[in-house]
């Protein structure tokens, strides 16, 4: 058989792309089950900066994707020293799966507050990162094991 060189990046990519593609489908959940999100900038301002409190789930939702804001940084940067032995296929992994948790902090707050709004900038913050995070096809092919690719 035949080893294909770039593999291992097509399937990061397709990853990348599944986990991207899971978030406009939990919009999609969110718009059929509770209905157009408003398209007024002040209202997402006002969820947030009114004088009326933020609901506790959401304070708490918030620590929680700030930890997972944290330890997706780790992992891209290496900073934790378990994350050191991780190779590139499973930090990629990790860092989405980080990522993805934070877009889903906002969507478990829209149906246990019953107020659509605060999965917006749970989810912008997310695709803002995904796109960032983008793997990039050097960072792949400098090294010296490349796995085939499954669908050659």
């Amino acid at each position: 058989m035949e080893i294909k060189k770039g593999g291992e990046y097509r399937t990061i990519v397709m990853i990348w792309f599944a986990f991207v593609i899971s978030i406009f489908i939990d919009s999609y959940i969110i718009y059929i089950a509770k209905g157009p999100f408003p398209l007024n900038l002040d209202y997402y301002f006002s969820l947030f900066t009114s004088n009326n409190q933020l609901p506790s789930i959401i304070k708490l939702y918030s620590v929680l994707a700030t930890f997972s804001f944290i330890l997706f940084f780790a992992t891209k940067n290496k900073n934790i020293k378990l994350f050191n032995k991780l190779e590139k296929r499973q930090k990629h992994i990790l860092m989405y799966a980080f990522l993805k948790s934070i877009e889903l902090y906002g969507f478990k707050a829209t149906f246990e507050t019953k107020i659509q709004g605060y999965y917006i900038p749970f989810m912008v913050i997310t695709l803002i990162f995904f796109m960032l995070s983008f793997p990039q096809r050097e960072k792949f092919e400098k090294r010296k094991v490349d796995y085939p690719n499954p669908f050659e």
